[in-house]
């Protein structure tokens, strides 16, 4: 009998800490790590800050007849979607977390069709290294790495 009520008192221990309770009171658990929630909005905003330094500063320095040249107007959707990911996931929010999460990976998805389409319109120069395809190949990577921790951030949440 003693071991009956240690075992049933282990198994009702062991679902209160699946549900999320402990010791009768309702505690809220989280999917994603606020830290990991942290790093990934941090990284939206470093997107967004690169993205929009590197288009306004190319779009300056290149020819307005340069293929292969940033496109500050399409480029909008995704400063902003970066911006609008970063918010929500930091607002701690259990629907605005995920939320911020979809709008990030989303967000990235657009990032990478922009600089897959750039990188190929952009011609390559031999004679100079590391060549105009640097910007959009290095934002290219950068969007897919991104889009991976948004995906999995988000993954973990639902």
């Amino acid at each position: 009998s003693s071991s009956k009520s240690s075992s049933s008192s282990s198994s009702s221990s062991e679902r209160r800490r699946r549900n999320g309770t402990r010791r009768g009171s309702r505690m809220q658990t989280r999917a994603i790590d606020p830290a990991v929630a942290l790093a990934v909005a941090q990284q939206n905003l470093s997107l967004a800050l690169v993205l929009g330094a590197e288009g306004v500063l190319n779009s300056q320095r290149m020819a307005p007849d340069f293929v292969g040249r940033p496109n500050l107007p399409a480029l909008a959707p995704a400063l902003g979607g970066c911006v609008a990911a970063f918010v929500l996931i930091n607002s701690d929010n259990q629907i605005a977390t995920p939320v911020g999460l979809g709008i990030g990976a989303l967000t990235c998805a657009y990032t990478i069709k922009i600089e897959f389409d750039r990188f190929n319109e952009t011609k390559d120069d031999p004679l100079d290294w590391p060549g105009p395809k640097v910007f959009p190949g290095g934002l290219l990577v950068f969007g897919v790495l991104q889009l991976i921790t948004n995906a999995q951030g988000f993954m973990r949440e639902i």
